[in-house]
C-alpha cells in the first residue's frame, strides 16, 4: 500500500503491514533472558549485538530488560546469530 502526497519529494512510503505474513513466515519471539544469553555467548557487548543487528545497546538492553520487542527484521537477525550459535556448538 502507497501512502502519502505527491507535492513533496521523496513522500511516498511503502508500508507493508505485519499481518499480511502468514503464520508460518512469523519468527517466535525471544525472551529477554534469550536475547541476553545469546549475546554472552557470542561474547558480544550490548554495542556490538546493536551493531550486528542495526538498532543502539541501548536498545538490546531495553530487549533484554524485556521494556522493548524486537521488530520482525531484528528478531529474524537474532535468530540466524542463534542458528550461528548452535552451529559453532554441534561442530
Amino acid at each position: 500500500m502507497l501512502q502519502g502526497s505527491c507535492n513533496r519529494k521523496y513522500s511516498w512510503r511503502i508500508y507493508a503491514p505485519y499481518s499480511k505474513i502468514g503464520h508460518s513466515q512469523r519468527v517466535s519471539h525471544m525472551t529477554g533472558v534469550e536475547i541476553k544469553e545469546l549475546r554472552k555467548e557470542l561474547g558480544y557487548t550490548q554495542a556490538r549485538l546493536g551493531e550486528e543487528v542495526g538498532v543502539t545497546a541501548n536498545t538490546i538492553a531495553r530487549y533484554e530488560r524485556e521494556e522493548l520487542r524486537p521488530s520482525p527484521p531484528v528478531l529474524k537477525l537474532l535468530k540466524l546469530l542463534e542458528m550461528l550459535v548452535t552451529e559453532r556448538k554441534a561442530a
